[in-house]
């Protein structure tokens, strides 16, 4: 992504739709993004897909990339929506008798808390 200039340039585009938003919403739009990409790929190709966009998003906003990159990787691993979303949750559908709709209740409202705890904390611990 970073080599081919494909995370600039995506970067540079979402630059101009989310220059007037708050850090936070921003955190919060790319935190839902990679919680959803990862139900149809998994966590670590979630976070080299995304990790290199967030790093140059934040870098042209003048924002400290870690906060960026820590939302992409947290989202990747912490997202429990479906049970195909983490390896995790798969392993332990079938033995414990899950369904499907069992993850959707309590998964995401976990999801989401886990979300806001990375959203807040994450530009506390890397100021711009």
């Amino acid at each position: 992504m970073q080599k081919s200039g494909t995370a600039a340039l995506v970067a540079g585009l979402l630059q101009h739709a989310v220059h007037n938003w708050s850090q936070t919403s921003i955190l919060l739009i790319l935190f839902l993004s990679s919680a959803i990409t990862t139900q149809i790929m998994s966590d670590a190709a979630t976070t080299a897909l995304l990790g290199p966009m967030a790093v140059a998003l934040a870098q042209a906003l003048g924002h400290a990339p870690e906060a960026y990159v820590v939302t992409v990787a947290m989202a990747s691993v912490a997202s429990f929506f479906t049970p195909i979303g983490h390896h995790g949750n798969f392993l332990i559908y079938g033995p414990g008798r899950y369904r499907f709709k069992d993850f959707l209740i309590v998964g995401a409202p976990l999801t989401m808390l886990v979300g806001i705890l990375v959203i807040l904390i994450g530009p506390m611990l890397w100021p711009d």
